[in-house]
This record gives C-alpha cells, structure tokens and sequence, in this order.
C-alpha cells in the first residue's frame, strides 16, 4: 500500500521532508510518526494512517515533494522484509 504525502489544507501544495522517523522492515500503527515535514507555513509530523510494515521508503531528507506524492511503501502486518518485485508470483524463501 503506498502512503502519499496528505492533503494538510490551507491551500499547502507541497512540503519539504524534514525527517524521515521510520525504516524499512519497521511495524508501524495508524498515528505513529512516520515522517516530518516543513511547508511554507510550520513544520509538522506525519502519522501513519494505516498498519503495516515499511517496506520501502520513497522519500529522504531534503527531497522537496508535492501533495499526493508517495512517500512510503507498507506491507501487511505479517510481512517483516522488503517485497522482491523480481520474485516470481508465489516464490517462497
């Protein structure tokens, strides 16, 4: 599932990653801080708004990114590594 940066109102269209609090393989649950970010207005965190595990991160610090933008990649909660997107369909380890 991919997490985008959200729509955070006031007419903000794009935010600057400030820091990134989480890392790939990490479990996470909905309002845990995944990321900071810096519009032209304040800066704030970004919670999660949904469970799962990291399995890839999109974004870094000082990557300037616009609404919408995937910031994240998550797994289901029982997976505890990156997905192989080469692995074949089915492929167990």
């Amino acid at each position: 599932m991919n997490f985008c940066l959200p729509n955070m109102g006031e007419g903000i269209t794009d935010a600057t990653v400030i820091a990134v609090c989480v890392k790939p393989g990490q479990s996470v649950k909905v309002g845990d801080e995944l990321f900071v970010v810096e519009t032209d207005k304040a800066s704030m965190p970004v919670g999660a708004t949904s469970s799962g595990v990291v399995t890839e991160l999109k974004v870094r610090p000082g990557d300037k990114i616009k609404v919408g933008v995937v910031m994240a990649i998550f797994g289901g909660s029982g997976s505890s590594a990156p997905a192989d997107p080469n692995r074949p369909r089915g492929w167990k380890r």
